[in-house]
């Protein structure tokens, strides 16, 4: 009954223009660093293009085909290079934990990535044109006149190649770390990254055909090999940033062949709305922090491919970690499938999941040592054994770990009031972070001597919650059935009274509103039974079940305080794009999980 026929959607927050001075005030980093990268790839590209700035046509005129092209040709040499950095986990990550976000805007990291992605395709689009119409109007017609105005002396006459041997193939000898090589590797080059740029779309990504994207994405080794081929002077701006890439690849292949990140699937079990519990052993040099995610492979669904995912579960507790995954098609789906219809080990001596021993969900007993003070994980250490798995299976499920690496929500408890915002299962980083600061509360506790009662130590907890003062946890979901996986740890939240720290707002948009004539009886009997009773009807909450989208306006001037606000967000762009604003004119620094 809580599915409306017709959802109107609310409408978005105008956006605040890049200029204004909200804009400005709330994104600084971004827009200084952002204007300095550009200043440096304009004048990188105009030195180049200086260098070549006598070059001429056959009737002796400026050459600016090849002026052009020589200036987009060392733009693309330093994307490259950047695009390569940005996605150096291990880099980024330690960057991040020597604090340089505060002075470079790490957060965005995948964004830039993408950024120089698209300048790459529109500056390597202009250097093939160039290069195509100094062919046409200069090679093709008098190929050694061309070369003499450039006082460059071919070995042989050049006339006596046609355009298609010029295009296609080496014999010219002219160009490229190898003579010859920079006409076709240049049409290769430009096939290679069309493929890229159409595995980047995103309907691909959103549609669940995160394999197009990856497998498109493994094109760029023979890229940056061809590239090189292509230009003499590529591998000098390559050398570093390939040789710490190329470092940070071996480095997580010999961790895979050491077995140093090979775990074992603990359990795993279908949840709600298509979503994947899967809880992971966890081995002692496995330390992360609240917010953090990892890149995981199964080999039992994929041997090559490697995904994502948040760890939604806190660091203070050992043993295993937990994934909670959304079923979207493809490797997800496999997943799930897995989850739900588990074979059994039978005769036949293969491997399958066992369906009788799994583990309870991952919140059901989130805090039932913390509440001894004891940090040992919820889940019995003999469930965690291999040699359990060996004897419930003939081998267990194996799971593959690279990471863990930081995300912009690992940084909460340096903010003094963190809004968390999450729509579906972008909850995940935040089930992470406030599983670690209840645990962080309760090991700030001291029982009393005489009569067992535990207190706070303010100190304490102050000093292990950072500058955290306030939390305001705000959850989207379309329907009640998305937030039942996550009910047993809001359920806990709100019975630990945490001092007035934490506040939770839930949304469900598909619910009917009081302003919908079908849906206004509802409200008021859910509305009444919430006054009489103290706690939602729905979800048995103390916290009220709004319907419909927030009014982010609205909502955010009423929780905004005096203290220094971050908003961390994770969920569907399109929620980002009206929050964004509210932010920014209520000078709130806004953070976005990407990946």
């Amino acid at each position: 009954f809580l599915r409306a026929d017709k959802i109107e959607k609310t409408p978005s927050n105008s956006k605040l223009s890049i200029l204004s001075a909200a804009y400005l005030q709330n994104n600084s980093l971004h827009v200084v660093t952002s204007i300095l990268y550009i200043i440096l790839l304009v004048t990188l590209a105009s030195i180049r293009a200086y260098q070549f700035s006598d070059a001429k046509n056959i009737d002796g005129s400026p050459n600016w085909c090849i002026i052009l092209a020589r200036w987009s040709g060392q733009g693309i040499n330093l994307l490259v290079v950047t695009m390569i950095l940005l996605v150096c986990r291990p880099l980024i990550t330690f960057l991040r934990s020597k604090k340089v976000h505060y002075i470079l805007p790490l957060d965005l990291h995948i964004l830039y990535h993408k950024v120089c992605g698209v300048l790459l395709l529109l500056l390597s689009l202009i250097h093939s044109v160039c290069h195509v119409v100094n062919l046409c109007q200069n090679i093709f017609i008098n190929a050694d006149l061309f070369f003499i105005r450039n006082n460059l002396t071919p070995q042989n006459t050049l006339n006596r190649f046609t355009p298609l041997e010029w295009m296609f193939s080496i014999t010219p000898g002219m160009f490229g770390l190898i003579p010859g090589f920079a006409y076709p590797t240049g049409l290769v080059l430009d096939l290679i990254l069309m493929l890229l740029m159409v595995g980047c779309v995103p309907w691909i990504r959103r549609n669940g055909y995160f394999e197009a994207f990856y497998l498109s994405h493994l094109l760029y080794i023979p890229f940056w090999v061809i590239l090189g081929l292509h230009c003499p002077s590529f591998w000098m701006w390559f050398l570093v940033p390939g040789i710490l890439f190329l470092l940070y690849k071996l480095a997580a292949l010999f961790r895979i062949l050491s077995g140093s990140r090979k775990s074992y699937v603990v359990s795993i079990t279908p949840l709600a709305s298509k979503v994947t519990e899967l809880v992971i052993r966890r081995g002692s040099s496995f330390n992360f922090s609240p917010g953090d995610y990892v890149l995981v492979n199964i080999p039992h669904i994929s041997r090559f491919e490697w995904h994502p995912f948040t760890i939604s579960s806190a660091p203070e507790r050992n043993h295993c970690f937990t994934l909670h995954i959304r079923s979207a098609g493809g490797w997800t789906g496999a997943l799930y499938k897995l989850a739900e219809d588990p074979p059994v080990h039978d005769s036949t001596g293969e491997y399958q999941i066992y369906p009788e021993n799994r583990l309870k969900t991952l919140f059901s007993q989130t805090f039932t040592d913390f509440n001894t003070k004891k940090r040992s994980s919820v889940v019995s250490e003999l469930d965690l054994r291999p040699e359990t798995a060996v004897n419930l299976r003939k081998e267990p499920i194996t799971v593959y770990i690279d990471g863990p690496h930081g995300a912009p929500s690992s940084s909460i408890f340096s903010t003094e009031h963190a809004i968390l915002v999450a729509t579906g299962i972008g909850v995940t980083p935040f089930a992470s972070i406030l599983q670690s600061v209840v645990a962080r509360y309760y090991s700030s506790q001291q029982h009393c001597h005489h009569c067992g009662v535990p207190n706070v130590d303010v100190q304490h907890l102050q000093l292990g919650l950072g500058n955290l003062r306030k939390i305001d946890f705000i959850w989207v979901n379309r329907d009640h059935s998305s937030i039942e996986w996550f009910m047993s740890l809001i359920n806990r939240l709100e019975k630990q009274e945490l001092s007035g720290l934490l506040t939770v707002h839930l949304y469900i948009t598909s619910a009917p509103t009081s302003d919908q004539f079908d849906g206004l009886t509802l409200r008021l009997a859910l509305d009444t039974f919430y006054l009489t009773r103290s706690k939602d009807a729905l979800t048995g909450l103390k916290s009220y079940c709004q319907a419909g989208r927030p009014d982010w306006q609205t909502l955010l001037q009423s929780i905004v305080t005096d203290y220094r606000t971050t908003l961390y967000y994770c969920g569907a762009p399109q929620a980002a794009e009206s929050i964004q604003p509210v932010c920014d004119s209520l000078n709130i620094t806004f953070k976005k999980e990407i990946f």
